[in-house]
């Protein structure tokens, strides 16, 4: 158990100091950082039609995490999330419905590299600003940047029902 927790310390220090150099970002890189799905194609991945509605609101929920979490000065509005899940009657959903949706959605939050979580970032005003295609006004935007500067750095998404 000591072990673990030195392991999980140890862990967090190095990726904070590796955090705290910000790489610096490419033209390409810059001109594509938008809330616009036409110019930042990676907003189109996570807001596409999915099979089933399940999969759908677990995805916004990943997703909403996932940005709250790792991006500089964003954050979770509580109530509205709570307001969402109660919408989106994820209450009265069937646990397995939900784990086999969770299950289906999981290969999109894997590993984000930096990149693509930058796009990510800059997109919240698409997915959940005051006209939000996901839900509205679920998560603040920050200043649409990943937390995250290196491009080597590999991001694991936080899991919806704790760890994975």
């Amino acid at each position: 158990m000591f072990l673990k927790a030195l392991a999980c310390g140890l862990a967090t220090v190095l990726v904070a100091t590796t955090c705290l150099a910000q790489a610096p970002m490419s033209e390409v890189q810059r001109r594509t950082m938008t809330d616009d799905p036409q110019v930042n194609l990676v907003l189109k991945t996570y807001t596409s039609r999915l099979d089933d509605p399940a999969q759908t609101v677990v995805r916004t929920l990943r997703l909403a995490k996932l940005l709250g979490e790792g991006c500089q000065g964003a954050q979770i509005d509580k109530s509205r999330f709570n307001d969402y899940l109660r919408q989106a009657h994820f209450e009265d959903l069937p646990v397995e419905h939900i784990e086999n949706a969770a299950a289906i959605v999981a290969p999109a939050f894997s590993y984000i590299d930096t990149d693509k979580l930058d796009h990510l970032c800059a997109g919240i005003p698409y997915f959940f600003g005051h006209r939000g295609v996901l839900a509205r006004e679920l998560v603040s935007p920050g200043d649409g940047r990943a937390l995250f500067g290196s491009k080597r750095l590999y991001f694991r998404a936080p899991s919806l029902f704790g760890p994975e």
